[in-house]
């Protein structure tokens, strides 16, 4: 009785330890995710700034940058740029500080306008920083024809706007030495009697020599009056242009198109079911019927080098492509509205 004791297994303090065990594993679980929620909450995020629409400010610095912009601000060279400040409009009191919907100032360092000098115009870059806000735009502009004389805007494709290149041509004039008039008297009074053929004093000689010398170097300097004006440069340039002798010019795929026609239609018959004109792509067949030994047939037929269609029943033809004619011309000018320049200069 007492070994059966001995042997016997105590379920009941297992499942209590068991039970004990995956309580504290429980109780220690739900404090680790308590901590981790409370530290999660501890953290608190910054709120994103809201990005602002810089249209209404941008719109602002073009109109100020087209006020201040004038022909003898712009660069000159090819390529060449020139960056205006936001602190340069507002000290010219132009405007006054920019600010976004945030209320934030924009940067009058950082904010500018940089005009560059293209082929046939000038490319602004407009750009604001406003906090964290940034925003750009591009414009182009010149002396175009519809600027009144001043600096306007254009658009990328816009010709004809460079300024301070257009030369005024004017009669040449020869220049006018006051000293010629001067030195043609003495040099009369000084020429020797033709009537008495005689040798001139000695004496004489340093002042002929001295007068010889003012008409060279008067001569040398009227020469370099010529040699130092300035050359002009004639440009040429050329204008091409596109049309059909036969259908309409599409300008999309720049090829002349032609109209659908409605065939030709008529009713023939063949002994056998081969068609005579079968090769003939003016020349369609629609099969009819089989009676009294014949095939019967509706032939269509196409005129105008249109061939027939056999999908759609029409008479269609082929785009072709259009006459190209170009005509040149030269100008002084460096740039004229409607004409590319060739790069051939006079």
């Amino acid at each position: 009785m007492y070994e059966e004791n001995e042997n016997k297994i105590d379920w009941g303090n297992i499942i209590k330890r068991v039970v004990m065990i995956i309580g504290a594993i429980l109780i220690i679980l739900g404090i680790v995710t308590a901590v981790s929620k409370c530290a999660k909450k501890d953290i608190v995020e910054p709120p994103k700034e809201k990005e602002v629409d810089l249209t209404n400010q941008l719109n602002q610095l073009e109109a100020a940058t087209l006020k201040y912009l004038t022909k003898d601000n712009l660069p000159v060279e090819l390529n060449a740029s020139k960056t205006i400040r936001l602190k340069i409009l507002i000290n010219k009191e132009i405007l006054t500080d920019i600010t976004d919907e945030n209320n934030n100032k924009c940067d009058t360092n950082e904010s500018y306008a940089e005009v560059t000098r293209l082929e046939n115009s000038y490319a602004v870059k407009l750009s604001l920083t406003c906090g964290k806000n940034k925003d750009y735009r591009i414009i182009y502009v010149g002396c175009f024809e519809d600027c009144n004389g001043g600096i306007c805007k254009g658009t990328e494709n816009s010709i004809g706007g460079i300024c301070n290149e257009i030369v005024d041509k004017e009669p040449d004039k020869k220049p006018v030495n006051s000293n010629n008039n001067n030195t043609s008297s003495i040099n009369n009074n000084n020429k020797p009697n033709t009537s008495t053929p005689s040798k001139p004093n000695n004496s004489n000689s340093g002042s002929n020599n001295s007068n010889n010398n003012n008409n060279n170097s008067n001569t040398n300097n009227n020469n370099n009056q010529t040699n130092n004006k300035p050359k002009e440069i004639m440009y040429e340039y050329k204008r091409c242009s596109t049309s059909c002798k036969e259908g309409t010019l599409n300008s999309r795929t720049n090829k002349c198109e032609f109209e659908i026609r409605n065939p030709f239609s008529t009713k023939v018959s063949f002994t056998n079911s081969s068609l005579a004109n079968k090769k003939n792509p003016a020349i369609g067949y629609s099969f009819i019927s089989y009676a009294n030994d014949l095939y019967n047939y509706i032939m269509y037929e196409c005129t105008d080098s249109y061939i027939f269609n056999y999908d759609t029943k029409k008479c269609t033809r082929n785009s072709i492509d259009p006459i190209k004619s170009c005509e040149t011309t030269w100008s002084y000018s460096t740039s004229l509205p409607g004409w590319e320049r060739t790069g051939n200069t006079k």
